[in-house]
């Protein structure tokens, strides 16, 4: 994705085993000292867990996505190879079990690849000369580098330097392991190291967030003991203990140990610790011991000392650190003991340790950045060794393969896939059975338990469980790629409508999509785009007189089904893709397929696109003062607004993002500070670009930055009162042009818009509408007109209809306790229904960014008086709307003309099929208007003359569509103008109407002048 691509994207499509891991562990029930009030450990890991999505390096595992369970358990899912370290050095009995496997034809076809490729090297050598043997290399389906299965010291070498690179990365990032051990070193099916666990440390705190210990006691260095300690302050060593706690305090440098370990026992094929698994108070005290044995004599070579023997090391372990320089393994022994300083600020750093001679040799032959994988060749028929001719065959390509691994679990998880439940289902959700687990004392003080057992069972599990992909891979399988043929296509929807009505929107629509050469045909302009859009060849004929063509017959499923459809994600997934991957050039084409829907997956990237963000946003937002020296008002408002901001979104409600919305306002505000000002209802709208790009701020705050001019133009100035009056100004007339009859009802009992619709526009709905609302009602917002929220807050209030006709002022109050049941999808579709038929100039606003009317324009010259603008107090009295001449000439036969004039000036010249009443006989004459069935009703008068008041005499009768002719007569009287209307001067028709007993006449024009 050239604008938006991170190191991820730009990785996205390398072959890689697909492999999806799983562990869990539970957060401590809440978290002190916080500004606010208490919060769940669980929403710092959260917040926390999201910057460790970010990092990318070829020797650390991918961390996908974090998942909340029951009572509050974590799920971390990430990238997960089936091969560790620890898998190198077995007990003797395993080794012993391969040989014997390989001795027994029957069984040896039996056994699996991992054999295979054992029995392969074994037949080329025996063992190794050093005590790494090959049959130790127990890695099911890895394809190593054959030097280095022929020469143990090679790999280790090679292992010890990508661990090293791998820390050393995570160190820059601010990350320390922490929880370094040979189950937790994966190798790929390549043979490469990939650290996996490394970032519970950072997420949980430093372990603050959970009740357990993080490390593996056999791996961890002294200063852990030391810090984790709790030291009694009434004993005479409690001020030494506290120097010391200070003095070893926990670093990156805890890893280096870890490691050393780790290499010791990679060298020897033994644990480092006698009774590993059995004794760990006795490890505790060894390393305790260990530090006293190195204050006593700094000069000495602690490793040397005999002191050391007696602390619970394993005798190989021994030979090992006290061998000497001819020892075969010297080298690596060096390493390990430097690796070993007891003392962390004489320890080696990883990166310092990257230049050890015992490297040297990586650096001269240029084996870390080349790999020399062996593979399968002819040269594996060997006679020595029955391979099966399956093996042999390519194998079929995976369609997860080079697909990165949050899409895959994107794609897992429509596809049915539930990571508590699929644990469940396999038994690996065990627990303490509650009934062990009442508590026998209670202290209601501070609300806290006294007498209970922890349930272990639910703090940490370090078993890593694979997801399975089978049925994924299944329901991907017969799919390609993007396929256009699939798609329930509705861009059409934004040009057609009823066949015998107006269509407004088709014009601005076409207009936008043949943006290029006037001359090209629209065939040629649709064949522009990579996925062309097949109802276009139906509804790109659509505008002849104004009007649309027949619907199309597609039946389109809702968007919630098609959000939840695997296959038809898996389709718009790739096509978008594709499309970013050639942002800006297919901006255009981005839009047009946005139209249809957007996947949830690159709904970030998508709105970026839409709104044009493009360049080195990162350098640009670098570039931003995002914190002021000295606090202001503005200040202290963001900090009250901030905490305030969604907190039930885990993200939101987390300090991590907290600190990202707080940088992200202050930058506005300190980018535009010439311009506009902080208003509350920022933070809101802030918010879903947030959620987004959680982990692109540069990209959230230009996309906040470019959608506020564009859709809330002027909203944020120092004073925005004529803006947002005029705007709900607008607003009223809507409501009366489409539903009269709920418009008169709120205007009666002084419901206005000001009192309920203020926070819908300020915020653009977030504020009333949970965040998932909001980005399906924002994907169809930037892709429409800038109009659209007015329609959508009249969509909005019309679905409340039937209670809110109903009900009085004190009732319509709790409206707001209505928007959960809004169904968003209507909604929009409602609010589209609405834009299509409606004038452009009914919609005017002085205060708009790109208003595209045939009416006024904010920079043009006024020289008539019908071009002035409305003054605001004026337009807020009316209940109906102004349409300009332009617009009226397009409703043709769908408008009813009503003259107020008197009968002399209406025969003297009036608008073609007009007819002429006397507004005081609306009430006698409103039966004669209805049989007259028309969609539109427009009011044509005179400077002064009471159109307006007519007009909504007319909405409250309940005549839909009403408007007032802008200008009067008085506009068909200018030549010149880009709109000509000939002035009808024929006689005009009595035409008598009885109502009651009164003859009621009005006049008629039967005379068309406008074809």
């Amino acid at each position: 994705m050239a604008t938006f691509a991170t190191d991820k994207d730009l990785n996205a499509g390398i072959s890689q085993d697909v492999h999806l891991g799983v562990n869990s562990f539970s957060a401590v029930a809440c978290v002190e000292d916080r500004d606010i009030s208490l919060a769940t450990a669980t929403t710092e890991i959260f917040g926390r867990f999201q910057f460790l999505k970010t990092l990318l390096h070829p020797n650390i595992c991918e961390y996908v996505e974090i998942v909340k369970g029951k009572h509050d358990r974590l799920f971390v899912i990430f990238e997960y190879h089936m091969n560790h370290v620890g898998k190198l050095y077995q007990r003797d009995e395993e080794a012993e079990w391969l040989i014997e496997a390989r001795s027994n034809e029957k069984k040896k076809k039996e056994i699996n690849l991992s054999i295979k490729l054992i029995s392969v090297f074994y037949l080329i050598k025996q063992t190794f000369d050093g005590p790494i043997s090959i049959l130790n290399a127990k890695i099911s389906g890895a394809c190593l580098p054959c030097s280095y299965l022929l020469n143990g010291d090679h790999m280790t070498r090679e292992w010890a330097f990508q661990i090293l690179k791998a820390l050393a990365y995570l160190n820059k990032n601010n990350i320390t392991h922490h929880n370094l051990a040979p189950s937790n070193i994966l190798l790929d099916s390549q043979g490469k190291v990939k650290l996996a666990d490394y970032g519970l440390y950072f997420m949980t705190k430093g372990g603050a967030n959970v009740d357990f210990p993080i490390g593996y006691p056999h791996y961890i260095p002294p200063e852990a003991i030391y810090c984790s300690a709790n030291i009694d302050e009434t004993t005479e060593e409690a001020e030494k203990a506290e120097k010391a706690k200070k003095l070893y305090e926990t670093t990156e440098k805890v890893d280096v140990w870890s490691l050393g370990i780790i290499l010791a026992e990679l060298a020897t094929g033994s644990p480092f610790w006698k009774d590993n698994d059995k004794d760990i108070s006795g490890i505790f005290s060894a390393l305790w011991k260990l530090q006293s044995i190195a204050e006593e004599d700094e000069k000495e070579e602690l490793w040397d000392r005999f002191e050391v023997t007696a602390l619970g090391l394993s005798d190989p372990i021994i030979d090992f650190l006290q061998g000497t320089d001819d020892y075969e393994n010297a080298d690596l022994r060096k390493l390990v003991r430097t690796c070993l300083e007891v003392n962390p600020s004489n320890r080696c750093s990883p990166e310092q340790l990257l230049s050890h001679s015992y490297f040297s040799s990586i650096y001269e032959d240029g084996i870390s950045n080349n790999y020399n994988y062996w593979c399968i060749k002819p040269f594996l028929q060997s006679q020595k060794l029955e391979v099966d001719d399956d093996f042999l065959e390519p194998l079929n390509k995976d369609v997860l393969d080079g697909m990165p691994l949050s899409q895959i679990y994107y794609f897992w998880k429509l596809a049915g896939g539930d990571v508590e439940s699929e644990l469940a289902k396999r038994g690996y959700m065990s627990s303490t059975p509650p009934i062990e687990r009442i508590p026998r004392t209670v202290k209601v003080l501070d609300g806290k338990e006294e007498g209970t057992t922890k349930d272990t069972a639910f703090l940490y599990s370090d078993t890593v469980y694979s997801l399975s992909l089978k049925e994924l891979r299944q329901r991907l399988k017969s799919v390609a790629g993007p396929n256009k043929e699939t798609f329930e296509w509705d861009t059409d929807y934004f040009l057609v409508v009823d066949e015998n009505d107006m269509n407004f929107l088709v014009d601005e629509t076409i207009d936008e999509e043949n943006s290029g050469p006037k001359n090209d045909s629209l065939e040629d302009l649709l064949g522009k785009y990579l996925f062309p859009d097949p109802n276009n060849n139906k509804s790109s004929s659509s505008s002849v007189n104004g009007q649309s063509p027949p619907p199309s017959n597609n039946v389109k499923s809702p968007l919630l089904a098609r959000e939840k459809d695997v296959v038809y994600q898996f389709q718009r997934v790739a096509l978008f893709s594709e499309l970013l991957r050639q942002y800006p050039a297919s901006r255009d084409e981005i839009i047009h397929q946005a139209k249809v829907d957007i996947p949830p997956f690159l709904r970030g990237k998508i709105w970026a696109a839409i709104l044009g963000v493009n360049g080195d946003y990162q350098a640009i937002y670098d570039t931003y003062d995002k914190e002021n020296e000295k606090e202001t008002q503005t200040d202290r408002q963001i900090d009250v607004d901030v905490p305030r901001c969604h907190q039930y979104h885990q993200l939101l409600s987390s300090p991590v993002g907290h600190e990202k919305l707080r940088r992200l306002l202050k930058c506005f505000v300190s980018v535009n500070k010439d311009k506009l000002v902080y208003w509350q209802g920022l933070d809101s709208l802030c918010a879903p670009f947030l959620t987004l790009n959680f982990n692109d701020e540069a990209l959230a705050f230009n996309c906040f930055h470019a959608f506020i001019p564009k859709f809330m133009k002027d909203f944020f100035i120092s004073d925005n009162t004529p803006v947002m009056q005029e705007y709900l100004a607008v607003f009223r007339h809507l409501l009366s042009f489409h539903d009269p009859e709920l418009s008169r009802h709120l205007n009666k009992i002084g419901y206005h818009p000001e009192l309920y619709a203020v926070p819908w526009f300020l915020t653009l709905f977030t504020h009333v509408f949970p965040l998932d609302k909001t980005y399906h009602l924002w994907d169809k917002i930037l892709v429409g007109p800038p109009s659209l929220p007015l329609f959508t807050g009249v969509s909005i209030i019309r679905q409340f209809r039937d209670t809110l006709t109903k009900t009085e002022f004190n009732d319509c109050i709790m409206v707001n306790e209505l928007f959960p049941n809004v169904d968003i999808e209507k909604c929009v579709q409602s609010a589209l229904s609405m834009y299509k038929v409606t004038p452009p100039s009914v919609i005017y606003r002085v205060h708009e960014s790109d208003a595209k009317t045939g009416s006024i324009n904010e920079n043009k010259k006024h020289d008539r008086w019908w071009e002035q603008p409305i003054p605001i107090e004026e337009k807020k009295q009316e209940l109906a709307p102004r349409i300009s001449l332009k617009d009226l000439v397009k409703l043709k036969s769908y408008v009813l003309v009503i003259d107020t004039r008197t009968e002399q000036e209406f025969a003297r010249g009036h608008f073609p099929l007009s007819i002429n009443m006397n507004p005081a006989h609306l009430e006698q004459l409103s039966q004669a208007l209805w049989q007259e069935k028309k969609k539109y009703h427009v009011v044509v008068g005179v400077r002064g003359e009471s159109g307006p008041q007519f007009a909504s005499d007319l909405v409250n009768a309940g005549f839909p569509r009403v408007a007032v002719l802008n200008g009067g007569i008085d506009v068909m009287r200018v030549d010149g103008g880009e709109v000509v209307v000939c002035a009808c001067a024929c006689p005009p028709i009595k035409a008598p109407f009885t109502s009651g007993a009164k003859n009621i006449v009005y006049w008629k024009c039967t005379q068309n002048l406008m074809n």
